[in-house]
């Protein structure tokens, strides 16, 4: 008896409606795991990168150990190093080499640097400053690859992300630093364009700073600065400059006007002026003195940045170093101190600074030399000053 096989029914196939479900919920799945496998992989390349920078900054401390601890040139420290090409490719980035060496290092000796957990060696860079290639010559040269932030390597060895701007080199002189004031840092709330709050204040908890002036529309090597205009100022309530007490007052300017203007005066007592294309510093010869006496004059260069380092002394009377002019300009008999408690930033009355002003840091003591030289090392790199 011959059994009949049933015919096959044919399978039903996918309707469109059908189809069109799954496409949609791939793509959902795809867009919600797509930007997941991107963040894996750049994490898994920042990773690389620090391992190669902490490496990198490891090699550095190991050749300027063998070399009687001095850092290498920033001429020549690719060359000293001679790494492997894949230690100094960034996987996030096609060049050769992905970093840049902070050039104010060059030729440094270790023991002079106080505080090596500060200070960054190497980071992602793109060199477009002048000077040699893949090093650090300002603001310009970093490069914020790994999601907006930037990997850098500090002299310790240890490797740090950030999203901040960094300086070139920082600020190593710290101690008895009194007010600083800066022109990157610290707005006032709420009035985001204008120089208002401190970034480093140890005086009275009073201190205030009034008429605060706008940011200019320039920069000085990257970093901001506040305009004044010439017939304006800053005013600050602080006794900032105390009777009897030994100050050191650093300001990085670019005047507009250097035939007259007063950078900062505190009434007769403490000053320092542009006059007749000379920058100079004043005080008073005695206690009983109402008016200025001027210390010998030091040529400035109009529409460039500038640094100036002015001390009062009781016992030394005055001294000023303008960039890295050596020796200081200095006159021991102007020794007169008084209690004026306004400090007037940009002059008052008289003729007034025409310009831009970046930062004004204040210590309440003389500082040693291997600190100015550091202070040095600070201003020419941050704001792009030749050495």
């Amino acid at each position: 008896m011959m059994h009949q096989v049933p015919p096959r029914r044919p399978h039903p196939g996918f309707t469109l409606i059908e189809l069109l479900v799954v496409i949609a919920i791939i793509a959902i799945l795809a867009a919600i795991l797509f930007p997941v496998f991107a963040r894996a992989r750049e994490k898994a390349r920042h990773n690389t990168c620090m391992s190669n920078q902490r490496q990198i900054a490891l090699s550095i401390v190991m050749w300027a150990q063998d070399h009687g601890e001095t850092l290498p040139s920033a001429d020549t420290v690719w060359q000293d190093l001679n790494l492997t090409p894949k230690l100094l490719a960034c996987p996030s980035k096609t060049a050769r080499t992905g970093y840049v060496y902070v050039a104010a290092l060059g030729g440094m000796k270790m023991g002079e640097i106080s505080a090596p957990t500060k200070v960054h060696v190497i980071g992602d860079g793109v060199k477009k400053s002048s000077g040699p290639v893949n090093t650090l010559a300002g603001v310009q040269d970093w490069d914020y690859r790994h999601s907006n932030k930037l990997v850098v390597a500090y002299l310790d060895g240890h490797v740090a992300v950030t999203g901040d701007q960094l300086e070139p080199f920082p600020l190593l002189v710290t101690h008895d630093l009194y007010w600083w004031l800066r022109a990157d840092k610290h707005y006032r709330p709420n009035n985001a364009d204008k120089w208002y709050a401190y970034q480093h204040n140890t005086g009275k908890a009073t201190v205030s700073t009034d008429w605060v002036r706008t940011l200019s529309a320039e920069t000085m090597n990257g970093f901001p600065c506040i305009s004044m205009p010439g017939n304006a100022n800053m005013y600050d309530y602080g006794n900032l400059f105390w009777p009897d007490a030994d100050r050191t007052l650093v300001i990085a300017f670019r005047p507009k006007v250097v035939t007259a203007g007063w950078l900062i005066n505190t009434g007769p007592g403490n000053a320092i002026r542009l006059n007749a294309g000379n920058l100079e510093v004043g005080g008073r010869p005695t206690d009983a003195d109402a008016t200025y006496s001027w210390s010998t004059g030091i040529p400035v260069t109009i529409n460039e940045c500038h640094y100036c380092i002015a001390t009062w002394s009781r016992g030394e009377g005055v001294s000023l170093r303008l960039d890295n002019v050596e020796p200081a300009v200095t006159d021991p008999n102007i020794l007169g101190f008084n209690n004026y408690i306004t400090v007037y930033i940009g002059g008052d009355g008289g003729s007034r600074f025409n310009g831009d002003i970046a930062e004004l840091i204040l210590f309440k003591r003389l500082l040693k030399r291997n600190e100015l030289e550091l202070l040095h090392t600070y201003l020419t790199a941050k704001y792009g000053i030749p050495a």
